[in-house]
């Protein structure tokens, strides 16, 4: 804070991070090298042990200050020093004269004492500190509980607007033994034909996706070869119903979840013979004997993902 020991005085913060690597997610892992979105204040090397990444930014009038970033991308950990101040900065911050040096936090970051897994003398020498506060009680482990078919259920019935005539744990199997599923069944009204809904989640990206069954924003191309995909994380797969034998649609998405950090899909099986017409979403609804503007119902759930394999209970 201001040395005349003001509120209002200019402040430097010096915050340090050292996390496992496994717990960013695909979005984060983008600012393991510099990007465009850094408009040239991002400069990055090889160094020993892994990439180091110095970044900086100017700061905005009234709202935040400027800072800069030493980033040490490791094997398995990702280590950070970052100066943060209160005035903005016009200039790269290694030309300032600013206190601590930018080398010197650049130091601190390549330390090898700076790491998860350090030594009985390093955690000594930090107790003997002046001003350090002593180790962090560890946060309480959470209570997860695996998602039952009457939550995942409840997810589609929320989407898409009918209450199904009965609900019970799903028996398909496409995505592993690890799936947890509901199978929800809905009879015939005005205007659709009985249809069935499958919904399966698992930790990871399914196979079905991975890689994608089709291009991306091909709607010329969705009848052929009776697929569709709206990004690189959500597509949809159909067969039309022929005689005896019912339409399936497939549509399938994968999300980051950021509770449990990892990457989840989530899966909408519907099996009915008023599937009879291709699904082509960039043409909106498809005539199908089916509830009207069903698959706009179903597919955010599987874009958005709401649901998976386990449940954080409540404090």
């Amino acid at each position: 804070m201001d040395p005349e020991g003001t509120e209002s005085g200019e402040s430097r913060t010096v915050r340090v991070d050292v996390a496992d690597v496994e717990a960013f997610d695909r979005e984060d892992r983008r600012w393991f090298a510099c990007r465009p979105d850094d408009e040239g204040r991002c400069e990055e090397e090889a160094v020993d042990g892994g990439t180091l990444l110095f970044r900086w930014r100017p700061g905005t009038e009234e709202e935040e200050g400027g800072g800069y970033y030493w980033t040490l991308v490791r094997k398995d950990e990702v280590v950070q020093v970052a100066f943060e101040q209160s005035a903005l900065f016009e200039e790269d911050p290694r030309g300032l004269d600013l206190s601590p040096q930018p080398e010197d936090l650049r130091s601190a970051v390549l330390d090898p004492a700076m790491s998860l897994r350090t030594t009985a003398e390093a955690w000594q020498s930090g107790e003997e500190l002046e001003n350090y506060d002593g180790m962090e009680e560890a946060p309480a482990k959470p209570d997860v509980v695996p998602t039952t078919p009457r939550q995942l259920a409840a997810v589609v019935e929320r989407y898409g607007e009918l209450e199904p005539d009965s609900v019970r744990r799903s028996r398909v199997t496409d995505f592993g033994p690890d799936a947890v599923g509901a199978h929800l069944e809905f009879s015939g009204g005005k205007g659709y034909d009985p249809f069935s809904v499958d919904i399966l989640t698992t930790a990871g990206r399914v196979p079905q996706i991975d890689p994608l069954p089709c291009p991306v924003q091909k709607a010329a191309l969705a009848e052929e070869l009776s697929c569709f995909a709206w990004d690189d994380d959500s597509a949809a797969t159909w067969t039309l119903a022929s005689g005896d034998r019912p339409g399936v649609l497939w549509i399938i998405g994968a999300q980051d979840d950021e509770t449990f950090n990892r990457v989840e899909s989530v899966g909408i099986r519907v099996e009915s013979r008023g599937i009879v017409n291709p699904f082509v979403a960039a043409v909106g609804t498809p005539e199908n004997r089916l509830p009207e503007d069903w698959f706009a119902y179903v597919h955010p759930l599987t874009g958005h993902l709401t649901v998976g394999p386990e449940t954080r209970v409540a404090e």
